[in-house]
Order: C-alpha cells, then structure tokens, then sequence
C-alpha cells in the first residue's frame, strides 16, 4: 500500500525537479521539451512516495528524482543528476540494499523488499508520520534493447501496509491509501512497470469529445476549467469524464492523465527524428 503523507517541498525543489527533466527524457527516449514529459514531471511530483531513476552503470548514477525523493537529500548534494547514489547517500554504501540494485541491473529480474530498513536516509531532512524507519522497496529494470537493461526505477513504500488495515483506521484513511495506489500504479505504467496491471489500454476507442476531455484532464484542469476551454457546461463534462474512466477501466483522473503522457510518449518514441 502506498503511505499517503505530504511533504513541504521549497520552490528551490521546483526548479531543481524541472532541470531534471531532459535527462528523464533521455530515459524515455522522449523530446526534453515534451508536453508529455512536463505533464509527467508533475504526475510524479504529485506522489508522496519517492521516486528515483539511475543508470544500470556499476555506480548507479542518478538519473531522476522526483519531489518527495528531493526532499530526502541533503542539501549539499545537488545537483544530484550523474552522481552515485552512494556519494548522495553515504550511508548506503554499509547497506545490503546497494548489492541488490546491482544486481537486479545485471538479471533484469525486478525485486521486492520489504520491511527494509529505511537505507542511508536517517538524518534527512524530511520527518516521516509516526518516525516510520521500515519501508519497502520496490525496483524495476528499464530495457532500451532486448536483454539490455539500462535504467532503474527505484520506488520507496512505507512498510506500514498491514496497519492500514488494521482495525483502528478509518474509512478516509483507508480511502486516502487506496488514492495513492491508484494514483501510484497509473503513473509507473508510463515506465511498463506497474504492478498489477495489465498492458496499456491503447486499443480503447474515446469519441473526439472525450479525447479533448481527457486531454485537459491531463493537464490538471478541473471539470469547471474544462467546459470554459471547451464552451461547455460543467454538468456536461462530468458524464464525459465517467464515460472515459469506465471505458479505459480506470478510477481516477490521474490515471486518465498518465494514460494520455503513455501514449503521447510512445508516439514520440516511434516518430523519426525530425
């Protein structure tokens, strides 16, 4: 399950998450000035849960960090973008966790940690609800050729899962936690990775209508800011809006938004370079 809890990020971390998007496009083989990668850049920012790319080199170099992920390194360390985890997090280099990066780029083989020790990040500068110092690990290896595995995407979730299950927590929270998942999950499609889900709904059918819809959706408009671009009623957009998450099997607005930046980045992945 995927903690739901907000951090404060200062606009220093704004700019910082925005530099590093060329080298996110890279990854995805993407144009750095891509609205995909922009509206991408902030789908990932809007996760609590770190998020970390780094190359499959023997120093894992990092690549991307979301804003939650920013949050956790110590200010002397940016720019963070082609430095070794291990320089960013020294502490990790007495950790188990570093072998198994390694090795997950070697196998091609994803791996699932849990009830890991929170690694090299005791002391940063982010206080985590209920001093939480066990989490689960999440990583996935990135292909750019068959058999050639050239990335890593690094996923942190707080280990509390069984708690929030628990008897004492309340229908919002568990309702909170099920968001993020969804909200988790949709956004990892975009890299091929995301756990349990199938391959991407390309094949589905949207009207014009809804394919402007969801466009806008995408962009982070509101129902209301849709119908003013559109010329149309907010009581019309709604119904739009189901229609397009019942269609694509979906149960949120920002699973519709990470849908149209999956598909927008294929295409530009196929196009010839211009």
């Amino acid at each position: 399950m995927w903690r739901y809890w907000f951090s404060a990020i200062p606009p220093l971390e704004v700019v910082l998450v925005s530099e590093s998007l060329p080298a996110l496009a890279g990854a995805l083989r993407a144009a750095p000035e891509s609205d995909a990668l922009v509206i991408l850049g902030r789908l990932l920012d809007s996760l609590p849960t770190p998020v970390v790319l780094t190359d499959c080199h023997s120093e894992l170099r990092c690549v991307y960090g979301n804003a939650a992920w920013r949050a956790w390194v110590p200010r002397d360390k940016f720019p963070v973008e082609g430095r070794p985890l291990g320089d960013i997090f020294e502490a990790l280099g007495q950790s188990s966790l570093l072998p198994i990066l390694n090795q997950v780029c070697v196998t091609g083989e994803p791996a699932h940690l849990r009830d890991f020790e929170y690694v090299g990040l005791v002391g940063a500068p982010v206080t985590l609800p209920g001093d939480v110092t066990v989490w689960d690990w999440e990583v996935y290896p990135l292909t750019d050729a068959p058999g050639r595995h050239s990335h890593l995407l690094i996923v942190g979730m707080d280990a509390t899962e069984r708690a929030l299950h628990g008897p004492g927590v309340s229908p919002d929270g568990r309702k909170r936690a099920d968001e993020m998942r969804e909200r988790a999950s949709g956004i990892l499609r975009i890299f091929g990775v995301a756990p349990g889900t199938g391959s991407p709904a390309s094949e589905v059918h949207l009207s014009s209508r809804e394919r402007e819809v969801a466009e806008l959706v995408a962009r982070g408009l509101s129902n209301a800011a849709v119908a003013r671009q559109l010329y149309l009623s907010p009581a019309t957009v709604a119904p739009h809006v189901a229609h397009i998450l019942e269609k694509l099997g979906f149960s949120s607005r920002v699973e519709i938004a990470a849908w149209i930046v999956e598909l927008r980045l294929r295409r530009e992945s196929m196009e010839p370079p211009g």
